[in-house]
């Protein structure tokens, strides 16, 4: 029976540092402009500011505002690790298989939660 339980737990222990494949691909980032305008993600409109939009946590994206006489502003949000890629890191060190979380999403968090885009004068 010992046996068993051990068997059973080597598995689940190894596998749990592997937290960035369980994560959402996809993290939220909240939008305001200096004034009423359409937002864009991917040149897909998403919805008129203030608005939240999904970007992917592994590469970020540009989110573009765009007024309804033209002037557009546009933001770049860019990626950095956080702390669930160092502990995957450090525990495929020691066991291996965290090292399978580095393949997911999880690792990775967008460098702004909010933004704020300043559009041109008229």
């Amino acid at each position: 029976m010992k046996n068993l339980v051990t068997l059973l737990l080597i598995p689940l222990l190894a596998l749990a540092p592997s937290c960035g494949l369980f994560s959402s691909g996809v993290q939220e980032v909240e939008v305001t402009t200096s004034e009423p305008a359409d937002i864009y993600v991917k040149g897909k409109f998403v919805g008129t500011s203030p608005c939240t939009v999904e970007l992917p946590r592994k590469s970020g994206g540009n989110i573009r505002a765009k007024t309804e006489d033209g002037r557009t502003a546009v933001v770049r949000v860019g990626t950095q690790v956080n702390a669930i890629f160092v502990l995957d890191i450090v525990g495929g060190v020691l066991i291996l298989l965290p090292f399978l979380g580095l393949l997911g999403p999880g690792g990775w968090d967008l460098d702004e939660d909010a933004v704020h885009l300043i559009l041109p004068p008229k």
